[in-house]
Parts: C-alpha cells; sequence; structure tokens
C-alpha cells in the first residue's frame, strides 16, 4: 500500500514538474519573439550610427572632431552595453582571446623580471594558458552585474575570485594530475603553497582593469564580430578544439602517472596517447611544469 502510495506521488509530482517546464518554455518563446522585434528595431539604429561613425571616420577630421567622435562611439557603446546580459558565445570568445594573452603576459614578466624564457603552455595543442581564459570568465560572469557597486568592493571580489581561482588550480592540478606549474613556498608572504599576499593585490587591480577599462570596449567589438556567421562559426570550431585539446592534455598527465606505476593502456585512446605523447614529450612542451614521480616531484 506504502509502495503505491508513493508511487502515485512519484508520478503527480512529475506531471506537476512537466506542466511547469511547459509553461516556462511557453513564456520564454512568448517573451523571446517579443524581445526579437524590440532586438530588430535597436539594432537597426545601432547599425545607423555605426555607418555614420565608419563614414566619419574616412574624412579628415580635426582634433576637435576627432574628440567629438570618440564621444559617440563611448555613448553608443553605454547605451549598448546598459541592459547587456552576457552569452555563452561572448564567454567562449573571452575564454580563447584571455588564454593566449595570458600566456604572452606571463612569458614577457617571466622574461623581464626572472630571465626566464620557457615555453608556459596550459594544453598539448597551441598557445594556449586555460588558467588565464577560467580567470577571465570568472571574472565576467561574477562581476559584469556588479559592475555599478563601489570600486572598493570590485577591487575585493577580484581579489577573493583571483587567489580562490589559483588556490583551486593549484590543489586540483596536484590532486588529480600529479602535477606542479607554480610554487609559493619559497615567498614570504606565501598565504598556501599556491597563494600569496603580492597576488591578492595584483588580482583585485586585475579585475578592476577588466571591468572597468577592458570588458566593455572587448563586448561591444566582439558585438561587431558576431554579426558575420563566419565568425560564429570560427569560434564555435575553436571551442570544440579546446574541449577536445583539454581532454588529450589531461589524458597525457593521467597516462604519464600510470605508466610510472606500470599500468598499461585500457584502449585504444590511451595507446594512441603513450605512442604520440611520451614522457619525453610532456618535458619538452611544459618546461615550467613538475609532474611527480614516484611519490616526489621531479623536473625543473
Amino acid at each position: 500500500m506504502v509502495q503505491i502510495l508513493v508511487l502515485i506521488l512519484i508520478i503527480a509530482l512529475a506531471v506537476k514538474l512537466c506542466v511547469y517546464l511547459f509553461h516556462l518554455v511557453s513564456d520564454k518563446i512568448a517573451a523571446n519573439k517579443e524581445m526579437a522585434a524590440e532586438d530588430a528595431e535597436v539594432e537597426a539604429k545601432r547599425n545607423l550610427v555605426d555607418s555614420k561613425i565608419k563614414e566619419a571616420k574616412k574624412q579628415h577630421l580635426d582634433k576637435g572632431q576627432r574628440a567629438k567622435l570618440r564621444e559617440a562611439q563611448a555613448k553608443e557603446r553605454d547605451a549598448y552595453l546598459e541592459n547587456f546580459h552576457i552569452t555563452l558565445y561572448q564567454l567562449i570568445y573571452i575564454f580563447l582571446i584571455a588564454c593566449v594573452l595570458g600566456l604572452i603576459l606571463e612569458e614577457v614578466w617571466m622574461y623581464i623580471n626572472f630571465g626566464i624564457k620557457e615555453s608556459r603552455v596550459g594544453m598539448v595543442w597551441g598557445p594556449f594558458s586555460p588558467l588565464y581564459g577560467f580567470g577571465a570568465v570568472l571574472l565576467t560572469v561574477v562581476l559584469w552585474g556588479l559592475r555599478k557597486r563601489p570600486t572598493w568592493q570590485i577591487y575585493l571580489i577580484s581579489a577573493a575570485l583571483g587567489t580562490g581561482l589559483e588556490q583551486v588550480t593549484g590543489w586540483a592540478m596536484e590532486t588529480f594530475a600529479h602535477a606542479e606549474s607554480w610554487n609559493y613556498l619559497g615567498l614570504p608572504d606565501h598565504i598556501t603553497k599556491w597563494t600569496a599576499w603580492r597576488f591578492v593585490i595584483i588580482w583585485g587591480f586585475l579585475g578592476l582593469i577588466w571591468l572597468r577599462v577592458i570588458l566593455p570596449e572587448l563586448l561591444f567589438r566582439i558585438r561587431r564580430a558576431s554579426t558575420g556567421k563566419g565568425r560564429v562559426i570560427v569560434v564555435v570550431a575553436l571551442a570544440v578544439f579546446l574541449v577536445f585539446d583539454a581532454l588529450v592534455t589531461v589524458t597525457c598527465f593521467s597516462r604519464n602517472t600510470a605508466r610510472a606505476e606500470g599500468i598499461p593502456a585500457a584502449n585504444g585512446f590511451e595507446e594512441w596517447i603513450d605512442e604520440h605523447y611520451d614522457e619525453q614529450f610532456i618535458d619538452e612542451r611544459f618546461e615550467n611544469l613538475t609532474v611527480e614521480d614516484s611519490g616526489s616531484f621531479t623536473g625543473e
């Protein structure tokens, strides 16, 4: 009897959930149709402004006219971003850009400050450092909705987000991939193995600069770049490539540890990894990375 009552309750809840989802989707579709009509009208006005600005740029302008043009561009950008909602498309774009630019900045920083010239990539293929990509996406998702908050709040939130990302990433690399990409224990201001006060401060300023200076212009330019279907296809294709790149990278480190323990490949994919991405490849590709071997970290 109890089982029958439970079954009836489950069926009733399932029906209730289906009805709720149906109404939710129906309302969403109706709202999207209304928004589409409004967006089309607004986009037409923006395209008209864009065309006027582009036409003005072709003319020989004096200093005052150029200042007015910049002011018009800033107003157009601010109007576009006033009620802007970030979507997955913008996040993919941001991740890709940050992966590459972050890697370049890190390598330049290491060379200028320490005279170290080495590959600091984080993926098997391509010039990508995913930590910077995830950092930029995290800052974007959290901070964009808070952009009207006071500067000191944005600073503290950015510092906490960046530091948390470093801590989680460093811990996850050591725990699951038996690898280490950085270690702050030698710094007098270290907090944990993967965090230090100097970088807490830097993350705060990075978040401020990202939100106040870089992100508004970047989102506005992405909007312009997204009008062509070809560009959208390229970005989606790159995103798919990055997912596969990440899968191969994780498998490479997993198999590197397994090979050291004498564990053979379990399938054809792992055999392919062992054949093409052995320990020598990992040492040469990830020069700044140390990989655990027989219970201790080894490497440069």
